[in-house]
């Protein structure tokens, strides 16, 4: 078939202009210059990361999660985050007060804990 090439992403954009470039765009025929709109940022997404946690940590958030809301609406990670939240809200004497005791505590039950060595206490 003859006629104008065209191809699927000229199909996909119908036309519509990328606006990933950041140059001005010239009007040739009124001879004016108009800067291109910012491109919109990325949506922002969570970040998939390992922490490691104890069973019991792993299965009380799962069933926290799923008491919240059965229908899985409400993960693990959402508990995880909410944690990671609170934490942040202690002061900064107090969190490494807490988290200096409880790698000591755990290093008793996870041996493995030591590995990485211990901090040093207060």
């Amino acid at each position: 078939m003859a006629g104008k090439g065209f191809t699927a992403g000229d199909m996909l954009s119908g036309g519509r202009r990328r606006t990933e470039h950041l140059e001005p765009v010239t009007s040739e025929r009124l001879g004016t210059v108009t800067p291109s709109p910012a491109p919109t940022p990325a949506a922002t997404r969570y970040r998939r990361t390992t922490y490691y946690v104890t069973p019991e940590q792993a299965r009380w958030a799962r069933s926290v999660a799923q008491d919240v809301a059965d229908d899985g609406s409400v993960s693990a990670s959402d508990v995880a985050r909410l944690a990671l939240d609170l934490a942040r809200e202690l002061d900064p004497a107090e969190l490494r007060r807490r988290l200096v005791d409880r790698a000591w505590a755990e290093a008793e039950s996870f041996p493995g804990r030591t590995h990485r060595g211990m901090p040093p206490r207060a």
